[in-house]
């Protein structure tokens, strides 16, 4: 059974234009598979940070006997962190799961945090 995409496809949003997490998603189909291409803000100067793209490790539907994908999962690894970020569609949002471990040797704790996602242009 073939799996629909559709519901997970699209350029998504952050709800919260202040984020210092995930602002922006642009998820595809390419090749038979799922990628998401990030970019996150820089608190410290303001701007995008453009972690490119990477392929959905999994995709999950909406129940067992379901063809509708409602939630995947995509790994970074971005150098100095490593980022799980898990995404569940409901309704007309995306709610983002960033799992963020340093490995850089800094210190830094590993963290979480939650981002909700809209469509563009389906939200001011």
């Amino acid at each position: 059974m073939t799996v629909e995409l559709s519901g997970i496809l699209g350029e998504w949003r952050n709800a919260n234009r202040h984020t210092f997490g995930v602002r922006r998603l642009a998820v595809g189909e390419r090749d038979g598979r799922v990628w998401t291409h990030v970019w996150c803000r820089d608190p410290e100067a303001d701007h995008l940070i453009d972690w490119g793209e990477a392929p959905a490790e999994a995709i999950y539907t909406d129940g067992p006997r379901s063809n509708r994908a409602c939630a995947y999962r995509v790994f970074f690894d971005l150098g100095h962190a490593e980022v799980q970020l898990q995404f569940n569609v409901m309704h007309l949002i995306t709610v983002c799961a960033a799992y963020t471990r340093f490995t850089d040797g800094s210190g830094r704790r590993g963290y979480f945090s939650r981002e909700y996602m809209h469509r563009r242009g389906e939200m001011s």
